[in-house]
């Protein structure tokens, strides 16, 4: 904690918490420290591009190989390292990204506690705290009006609505939402990933497994492949331990290991591992591209879902904007003169200069302030 806050606070009677309950709320769990994670940990997402279908059969044929001695006639076998390479790759920078993701801004709060008024970290807000909520401060987290001097809050990242809402004493403010005007002494009910704002997050951070069109058709192929393939190498391994004489010439001479390197080859060959590293690149690209955009890609397949979006509705214009209003210009009547219309704009600047404007002040003062 810091010293006091060189603003001068109203006087009320509530003192707040003591130290001693305030700790005993930070060990019991009930501060607003949330564990940011994803529902994907690093290890499903390895299991997941590494243990597929087309690396078990291109493993399976590489590992016949090798067991020839043949190390040169294995180089096949790296398809796998760059396909599973890149879906790995592209899969943790889009968990690194939701595991930053938070609709809440770190910053220092003023709680008013054993009768004083003290700045404290987000994480250090525990439950039951009496927590001040001040003009351009966004709620950290959810609670009850205690006593509101004014309090305006814009929650058009809650609720999607960019018009701001007056708050009265017993309503409830939700984490999310920021104080536009005014100041409010409000009694935090639910911290941590029991607030609002943390169950949001939560929600952002889901992941849903896409179902590709394109992956299920090549799965299919390679299903297809596997039970054509396996007997098929079987036959080329025996027709070509029969040419050279038999499995004990092909024993004693070693040629078992140029009949083994044959059938793989010929079998490898009719899989389509040039289609499988092609559509990952594909996938890859466009995932790079739409992250220029400012659009998180979880996973691969999720590009060919968006290639097949033909409409995208959006409700509520306050989640796709910052809600707010800005300052355009003074229009006079056609009779007024210079001298008027500079007296009407210093008497808007002087009606909407206060301590803690409301919106439409603040965006009157930067409009002004924009002109010179």
């Amino acid at each position: 904690m810091s010293a006091t806050t060189a603003v001068e606070m109203p006087e009320i009677g509530a003192t707040g918490l003591t130290p001693k309950e305030v700790v005993q709320r930070i060990e019991s769990g009930q501060s607003n420290a949330v564990k940011t994670s994803t529902s994907r940990s690093v290890q499903d997402i390895v299991r997941a591009n590494v243990f597929t279908l087309f690396n078990g059969i291109i493993f399976a044929a590489m590992v016949l190989v090798l067991i020839t001695g043949s190390w040169r006639d294995a180089v096949f076998g790296f398809v796998i390292i760059i396909n599973t390479g890149i879906g790995i790759v592209t899969e943790l920078r889009a968990k690194r990204t939701l595991d930053k993701l938070s609709i809440l801004v770190a910053s220092e709060f003023l709680v008013r506690r054993d009768g004083k008024d003290v700045e404290v970290s987000h994480n250090e807000i525990v439950l039951d705290d009496l927590l001040w909520i001040r003009a351009g401060e966004q709620v950290p987290a959810d609670g009850q009006i205690i006593q509101t001097w004014g309090l305006e809050l814009d929650e058009s990242m809650l609720t999607g609505e960019s018009r701001t809402v007056r708050h009265k004493v017993g309503e409830q403010v939700y984490s999310g939402a920021t104080a536009v005007s005014g100041m409010a002494l409000v009694k935090v009910n639910a911290v941590g990933s029991h607030s609002y704002a943390a169950t949001l997050t939560a929600q952002a951070k889901v992941y849903k497994k896409t179902v590709s069109d394109l992956n299920k058709g090549i799965n299919t192929i390679l299903k297809f492949m596997t039970f054509l393939v396996v007997p098929l190498c079987i036959l080329l391994i025996l027709s070509q331990v029969h040419t050279v004489g038999g499995w004990g010439t092909a024993l004693s001479t070693g040629e078992w290991r140029q009949a083994v390197v044959s059938a793989v080859a010929g079998v490898v060959g009719m899989i389509p591992e040039g289609l499988v590293l092609l559509t990952s690149l594909n996938f890859a690209v466009a995932a790079m591209r739409l992250a220029r955009h400012n659009t998180l890609v979880q996973e691969l397949e999720s590009v060919e879902t968006l290639a097949r979006v033909d409409a995208l509705n959006l409700d509520k214009t306050g989640t796709i904007t910052d809600g707010g209003i800005a300052f355009n210009r003074l229009v006079m009547l056609d009779s007024a003169n210079a001298a008027a219309e500079q007296a009407a704009t210093q008497a808007l600047y002087d009606c909407c200069n206060e301590e803690q404007p409301n919106g439409t002040g603040q965006a009157v003062l930067a409009g002004l302030k924009a002109q010179g």
